[in-house]
């Protein structure tokens, strides 16, 4: 499934009329007539049992709710439409649609001369004024208690929120805003409400700090939302505005919605097929992985990364560490190989070590390594991280202090550019750290600035937020929105390194053994999240 744009969403639009021959008035009512249809799954068959309160603007986002307002008719007279905004300025569609809705039911208001104004059969060319905050809220507000009055307070109300689309890129105005605001003061009374395609007010945007600086936006219960995900809509943080999220693809398959969408974002979804271990397979052909770490300050972290491996299809796991602590990952897990490099007294590591790797033989050409756990940031481990990436050219997942120490050097960074085979997979602290840029910045524009990240260094980046960006070095980018807040704690990023390590070992496919990964671990934070308790991470696998 893609994540669209705006523009992304239009292309679509042009592309069906274009390429396919539907126009929009066609795509008007299947999308009027897909909400209606995911209204009364919802709700059940008796509507006649609520009142529906739909909320118009005069754009192709309104015409979908005059389409609603048409179709509920069939189920139940309980339907009110209210149209904000100068109807003169209909679009093509949306003003046939409200021609149509005129011949069928006297119950539209048109916003008009600071009052709501009960349209006539006669009369369709209303003009309206920008309005204060003030009188549109009293003049619907009247309104609206009025129906509630003379049909009874036994009927539940439905809003239906068709005010503006995706389209928009600024703040709401007049007399929009007030509108939005008056229909979030419903909700809070009681009323369900229901936005088609975004919530009024939602403006798409692939960083989070584009879109939570909007403050005026419908907080719906569900969005009812077309074609694809929006951007944006994979926030934790707007999915608490969004409500229940329902993709109609208006009669299309989704493959054909991604084959004529030029949307370059992905949109991870949450199952993800585990691959099966041929019959044949040996633990040698299943791949290796190789995990380098440890330090006397955080050796837990590189043990942590072990066993994400051991929870992968990866057949064979090695463990290089200083000697010290080579007693103390063998009795943690059994089931790998632990090599120590002969440190002495070091507890960590330093340019010595990689000749001892380099002269042992230990890494073959198609192992997997796992740097950076654990390993620390003095001044001889700096220099062996330093060796070690110029030296082997073995895909590499860069992690922790491995991360630190480039976004130390960057004349390292520089001379690792263009390796496509190396992965990092900073947090967005220590991604701001490799910018040398405020974090902020980073925190409100986590996806540009990664975006920009790969386009220039041409290596694969997995940058972890409450949602994670994954950015692959040849332009492909995949969001993931599982995680849950378990994640947000010290060592999950220890053991995601590790379940990329042993994925991409053993599927040999860096895109596929990341994504695996990444699905693997959110989806297991969900089933603890479903407990009282809070796991440690070493509880998550």
């Amino acid at each position: 499934m893609k994540i669209l744009s705006t523009e992304d969403a239009k292309f679509i639009d042009i592309t069906l009329s274009n390429s396919y021959s539907i126009n929009e008035l066609v795509l008007m009512e299947n999308a009027g007539n897909d909400v209606y249809h995911i209204i009364k799954s919802i709700l059940g068959d008796n509507l006649s049992n609520y009142l529906f309160l739909v909320f118009c603007g005069v754009g192709n986002n309104g015409g979908d709710g005059l389409v609603v307002s048409r179709k509920l008719l069939k189920d139940t007279n309980n339907v009110f439409t209210f149209i904000i905004g100068d109807v003169s300025r209909f679009t093509n569609s949306a003003k046939t649609n409200y021609k149509i809705l005129s011949k069928i039911t006297n119950n539209i208001w048109i916003l008009k001369n600071k009052t709501t104004t009960k349209q006539n059969k006669e009369d369709h060319n209303s003009q309206n004024e920008t309005l204060s905050h003030n009188n549109i809220s009293r003049s619907l507000e009247n309104n609206i208690k009025n129906l509630i009055y003379n049909y009874g307070i036994s009927l539940k109300t439905i809003v239906i929120d068709a005010l503006v689309g995706i389209g928009i890129k600024q703040p709401l105005r007049e007399p929009i805003l007030s509108t939005v605001r008056f229909i979030n003061s419903l909700k809070e009374r009681g009323a369900i409400v229901f936005s088609i395609d975004v919530p009024s007010g939602f403006i798409a945007s692939l960083d989070k700090g584009d879109i939570l600086s909007t403050k005026d936006i419908v907080n719906a219960d569900y969005t009812i939302t077309f074609f694809s995900l929006k951007a944006g809509m994979f926030l934790p943080e707007i999915k608490q505005i969004t409500g229940q999220i329902i993709v109609s693809t208006l009669g299309f398959r989704e493959e054909i919605i991604d084959s004529i969408s030029n949307s370059k974002i992905n949109y991870l979804k949450h199952t993800y097929p585990l691959p099966k271990r041929p019959i044949s397979n040996n633990k040698s052909s299943n791949g290796r992985v190789i995990v380098v770490g440890g330090s006397d300050k955080y050796f837990g972290a590189a043990m942590l990364a072990v066993k994400g491996a051991t929870k992968t299809g990866v057949g064979y796991i090695i463990a290089i560490v200083p000697e010290k602590f080579n007693s103390t990952i063998k009795s943690f897990t059994p089931d790998i190989v632990s090599i120590p490099v002969p440190s002495q007294n070091r507890s960590h590591f330093s340019k010595e070590d990689l000749k001892f790797i380099l002269n042992s033989n230990i890494i073959k050409k198609q192992d997997v390594i796992i740097l950076g756990n654990g390993i620390d940031q003095n001044e001889d481990t700096i220099e062996f991280v330093k060796e070690f990436l110029l030296n082997i050219p073995n895909t590499i997942v860069l992690d922790a202090d491995g991360i630190n120490i480039i976004a130390r050097d960057r004349n390292l960074l520089n001379k690792i550019k263009g390796r496509n085979n190396i992965i990092i997979t900073p947090h967005l602290l220590e991604f701001s750290r490799i910018l040398d840029t405020d974090i902020s910045e980073v925190l409100s524009k986590p996806f540009s600035y990664g975006k920009k990240f790969v386009e220039e260094f041409k290596i694969n980046l997995v940058l972890k937020d409450n949602v994670e960006y994954i950015f692959f070095y040849d332009g492909e980018i995949w969001i993931y929105d599982g995680n849950t807040t378990l994640l947000a704690r010290a060592g999950t990023g220890d053991i995601l390194a590790g379940l990329i390590g042993g994925n991409v070992a053993f599927t040999k496919n860096i895109k596929e053994g990341v994504k695996l990964a990444i699905v693997m671990l959110g989806e297991i934070s969900k089933r603890w999240n479903d407990n009282i308790l809070y796991p440690s991470p070493l509880d998550l696998i």
